[in-house]
């Protein structure tokens, strides 16, 4: 067994200032450009001190863009089998995305497995929805793909 490491120290400037700064990185999706967008923020003036730009890198799901994903989803067509077995499990129609309860996963393009509309996934914002009935069961739309960057949803082809 490893000993577990110490903590990092602070810089020496930090710790020397009267007040260490505060700071914090704010990070987003650009859905216009499909970029990583981070900005650092002095959370004593509230200005931002720093930027950068990253691209092809897809941070984790928010719980807002699994929302507007699963809106997408249940607006669609290809959300009929989501609409359909929410209605068997509940006796309800499903009309928001309020309504489940949402885990999702980035979905990155694999050549030739998916249909052509998916093919820009990684470098669009795209997700994999694994949706489930609140207080009941998980609902199977792991074939279902959502990209929403394009906002177009599209079913991956059976392998």
């Amino acid at each position: 067994i490893r000993p577990a490491r110490a903590p990092p120290r602070p810089e020496e400037e930090e710790t020397a200032a009267p007040t260490p700064r505060r700071e914090a990185d704010v990070t987003f999706y650009h859905y216009l450009n499909n970029t990583l967008v981070t900005k650092t923020v002095n959370l004593d003036t509230g200005k931002v001190e720093d930027s950068g730009v990253q691209h092809g890198v897809q941070p984790p799901l928010s719980r807002a863009e699994n929302a507007e994903a699963a809106a997408l989803l249940i607006a669609d067509p290809l959300g009929a089998g989501l609409k359909a077995d929410y209605k068997d499990a509940t006796g309800r129609e499903l009309t928001s995305p309020d309504q489940l309860l949402l885990n999702g996963a980035v979905y990155r393009a694999t050549p030739g497995a998916q249909p052509a509309v998916l093919d820009t996934c990684g470098e669009h914002r795209c997700v994999r929805l694994f949706p489930k009935v609140k207080n009941g069961p998980w609902i199977d739309a792991r074939s279902i793909v959502v990209d929403l960057s394009a906002r177009k949803v599209a079913q991956l082809k059976r392998g």
